[in-house]
């Protein structure tokens, strides 16, 4: 498995036909209900990775309604007996946290047969693009004024 990209498409392994996060700061630079418009930065990833971004509509739980529904499964599973623990580096806590997400992906499903890995094994992971082989470059975008004497300033980062 080739593990670059966003984090959540490495988990997967593969690239889905469609992400629909939440209409945050983080994704769009202009909230709509209609039309929101997506920040540049992740509007080139998703163009790299040949996904479309679609932010969830402003106060519409029932666009991610499954997601917030796997919320309430997972959090106080998962998060509650890490409430009290100190990390010192994102492996630990990552380590910590997967680990009671395997606690959480045995559990027998209520309306699907099996579990959440074998569900995800049969059903999802057939839909999904296989990963690009280069990773996508983070790519910083701003305005650039063109000065009186007819330049512009470039900075590297």
């Amino acid at each position: 498995m080739v593990l670059h990209g966003p984090l959540y498409l490495q988990h997967f392994g593969g690239v889905p036909q469609i992400v629909v996060p939440d209409n945050t700061r983080t994704v769009t630079t202009k909230c709509s209900y209609y039309e929101p418009e997506l920040n540049p930065t992740h509007a080139d990833m998703a163009s790299y990775y040949n996904t479309a971004v679609v932010p969830a509509r402003i106060a519409r739980p029932k666009d991610k309604a499954k997601v917030e529904g796997h919320v309430l499964i997972t959090s106080p599973s998962t998060l509650a007996p890490l409430g009290n623990r100190r990390f010192f580096s994102l492996a630990d806590m990552r380590e910590a946290l997967f680990g009671l997400l395997e606690d959480v992906n045995t559990k027998l499903l209520q309306k699907l047969p099996g579990f959440r890995p074998s569900t995800f094994l049969d059903i999802e992971k057939p839909a999904l693009r296989p990963l690009p082989e280069k990773q996508y470059g983070l790519a910083y975008f701003t305005k650039a004024k063109v000065n009186l004497d007819c330049h512009l300033e470039m900075r590297e980062s």
